[in-house]
């Protein structure tokens, strides 16, 4: 007769193995540079990869989106020195991506528009600290296997760099599927400021803002 569940042992050997493979990966922030345009190519390839494992339909964001995503991460006439922050998990062994977090402006993200797929909560704009805040927009993994211990890496990574950059806040909207949403209130349950349940097109989320 099967188990309809893993036994105590099982879960403990595939936790035991999912650390030593998290152990295996470097975490990196990635920087734009133009003399590298292969090197662009190549990555927003990979991250492009990897949101279309991990979203299903048309949820997942195309490639143009993440070379431009890619492309802000250092001043340019575009952005007026609003730039985009990118952290990469890699295998060092092989140079591939296994997941990415990525954050914005937040001034950016709900900026108004007469075009209703670009209009995403304009009502944050009243933040009154909304320039010092940063919207989290994206955050991926090959395999979902690894979310929990490698969203709190990766996350951790987001902040050090979001701090050099004199921002003071994070908000995302996260969805409940994978666990995100729970390992994000587990893992920094001491940094978040509000956290409200919510309805989207990408299904249930919990709209979070942390300070950092």
């Amino acid at each position: 007769m099967s188990e309809k569940f893993p036994s105590e042992q099982n879960i403990e050997n595939e936790n035991v193995l999912e650390q030593k493979e998290q152990n295996r990966f470097t975490i990196e922030p990635f920087t734009f540079n133009p003399q590298k345009l292969e090197e662009l190519e190549d990555i927003a390839k990979q991250l492009y990869s990897i949101d279309q494992k991990r979203f299903s339909g048309d949820q997942f964001f195309n490639l143009e989106l993440f070379k431009s995503v890619l492309i802000n991460t250092i001043p340019n006439e575009t952005n007026n020195g609003k730039i985009n922050t990118v952290i990469l998990i890699k295998n060092p062994k092989s140079n591939s991506i296994f997941g990415f977090i990525y954050a914005e402006p937040a001034e950016n993200i709900y900026t108004d528009s007469e075009d209703e797929l670009l209009n995403f909560f304009p009502e944050r704009l009243s933040n009154p600290d909304i320039e010092s805040t940063a919207y989290i927009t994206d955050l991926a993994f090959e395999r979902s296997g690894i979310a929990g211990g490698g969203v709190k890496r990766i996350t951790e990574a987001l902040i050090s760099e979001l701090r050099k950059n004199n921002y003071k806040f994070i908000e995302l909207d996260a969805t409940t599927n994978f666990g995100l949403a729970d390992s994000l209130k587990r893992d920094f349950s001491a940094n978040i400021i509000e956290s409200n349940p919510h309805d989207s097109e990408y299904g249930p989320q919990v709209f979070f803002r942390f300070k950092l």
